[in-house]
């Protein structure tokens, strides 16, 4: 088989990515604009005669250097609009709070505050609120559009029937450690009508953001969402508590996602407990159009969809196409729908190859994996490769494989829960199973395995923050193991790229075989 070995630059696109958002905060003091709710818009600026207001400070054009900055602890009416204020490398434009605690701009019935063509600017330690997200009228928290440079870093944007952030067709974004809640569309966004490169979402926390009221005809409520995004880096992000109040039926939020983008990696991610009223609600999800994209190191839980949700949708704009879906962890996702923890779902045309490996999904209710799709795309389906990955189910460790006949299963080890027997497509026996359908097989050497996994199953010990994910034992294999010395070489003609730890932070070597996300 031939695979198609994803650029190893990918991998290192965070850390360069990082560096090359990196703002310093400090600037000269030649234009600082201090701003408190007992000053006087006659005053100065200055921080012993400050302004009252934001449109008093953001008067004049703002330069290279100059700072807004808001007392703590006050409130300052928002709908602030900045057209085309930049700043240069190392001297960026900055709005922030000073003294005790963080400002807040209150942007009502309207967006917080727009960044329009603006470059070199910093938004930090502020509170971002709308008037909440059935009253606010189509706006966002922060919304930054043909804009490059910004660094958005230490918020709470809260309360908006769109986004806590949203970031419309932009090159060079940081969000970082943002938290968005209580929002209608999303809890942090992009725009996919105009794309946005080289974007990084880093250490945020999207939460209860249940759904847009007026949106009846798409998806709705969702936590981190990039779409039509060239080069993104999620990472060190939380999705949790999302998508319950979407008001439709059909195609729903999901916790964390992406949709028409290439080049996107997502890890050390924690996603759980999203909801959605009917389809989706899930973990996390490379959706219609994605390319060349990384899902890894991320662990889901009792999300109403699947934890791992790869779907090409019908009209998708680009294939879904050279993604690697590799050393995630599941845990008793599809509680409302999929009812599994991958699922693969062929809605569209153009859904070509995909990988997934070294992935540990556990699923105590349902399935571990699930196939679907509209018959029409069905006759020509995906190829998909499965090596190396761990599947506990309570009912068939895989539903309906026989829809997607291209799937390549190899080195993977099946056990069903409370050893309630293997079950896939009508077989009872993995024996029987591998040799009738050749699934499972190198050669005449089957290389599968069904057993018990031996593996921690603490279920006291699940992430409270993705910081700990690293720290992790649940389901990590016990001394005795089968999955320690289980699996196959992953060669580079099977597609898989270059990565050096599992789940756990170990080292990974490709001639020392394992099954699951890590040993």
């Amino acid at each position: 088989m031939a695979g198609k070995p994803i650029k190893s630059c990918l991998y290192v696109a965070g850390i360069l990515l990082l560096l090359f958002l990196a703002h310093s905060c400090h600037s000269p003091s030649g234009d600082n604009r201090y701003v408190s709710a007992s000053g006087n818009d006659l005053n100065d600026g200055s921080r012993l005669r400050p302004f009252k207001t934001l449109v008093r400070a953001t008067r004049e054009s703002l330069k290279p250097g100059s700072r807004i900055l808001l007392n703590g602890g006050d409130v300052f009416g928002g709908n602030v609009v900045l057209e085309g204020d930049s700043g240069e490398a190392g001297h960026p434009v900055v709005i922030s709070s000073y003294g005790n605690g963080m400002a807040t701009i209150n942007g009502g019935d309207g967006n917080g505050m727009v960044l329009n063509k603006c470059k070199n600017l910093i938004l930090s330690n502020l509170v971002i609120s709308g008037s909440g997200r059935l009253t606010n009228k189509e706006g966002s928290g922060v919304v930054v559009s043909q804009s490059g440079y910004i660094t958005l870093k230490d918020l709470v944007t809260r309360g908006f029937q769109q986004a806590g952030v949203w970031i419309d067709g932009c090159d060079s974004v940081t969000v970082c450690r943002v938290h968005a809640r209580e929002n209608g569309f999303t809890g942090l966004g992009t725009d996919h009508r105009n794309q946005t490169t080289r974007v990084v979402f880093r250490e945020c926390l999207a939460e209860n953001n249940p759904g847009h009221p007026g949106i009846t005809g798409n998806h709705s409520g969702s936590g981190i969402l990039l779409a039509t995004v060239k080069n993104g880096l999620v990472e060190f992000c939380e999705a949790r508590f999302n998508g319950w109040d979407m008001p439709r039926l059909g195609n729903g939020p999901v916790g964390i996602w992406t949709w028409n983008s290439d080049s996107v990696v997502i890890q050390y991610c924690l996603s759980h407990h999203n909801k959605s009223p009917d389809m989706d609600g899930g973990g996390f999800d490379l959706d219609g159009g994605v390319t060349n994209s990384i899902l890894q190191y991320n662990f889901s839980h009792h999300n109403a969809g699947a934890g791992y949700l790869v779907c090409q949708f019908g009209g998708a704009p680009r294939p879904l196409d050279g993604n690697h879906i590799r050393f995630n962890i599941s845990l008793d996702d599809g509680l409302g729908c999929h009812q599994a923890g991958i699922m693969i779902y062929v809605g569209g045309e153009w859904f070509r190859e995909n990988y997934f490996y070294h992935n540990t999904i556990v699923n105590t209710f349902h399935s571990a994996l699930n196939f679907d799709g509209v018959p029409l795309y069905l006759m020509d389906p995906p190829k998909l490769h499965f090596y190396n990955n761990l599947f506990v189910s309570g009912k068939d460790q895989i539903m309906n494989l026989q829809l997607l006949p291209e799937t390549e299963l190899v080195g993977n080890h099946y056990w069903a829960y409370g050893d309630g027997g293997f079950s896939i497509g009508g077989y009872r026996s993995f024996s029987e199973w591998s040799q009738k359908t050749g699934y499972e097989k190198s050669g005449d050497t089957i290389v599968g395995e069904y057993g018990n996994p031996l593996i921690n199953c603490d279920y006291s010990c699940l992430p409270l923050h993705p910081g700990q994910l690293r720290q992790l034992t649940l389901f990590k294999p016990l001394e005795n193991s089968p999955l320690i010395n289980h699996g196959v070489y992953l060669s580079g003609e099977m597609g898989v790229g270059d990565t050096t730890v599992d789940f756990f932070g170990k080292p990974f070597d490709k001639n020392d075989p394992f099954a699951g996300a890590g040993k």
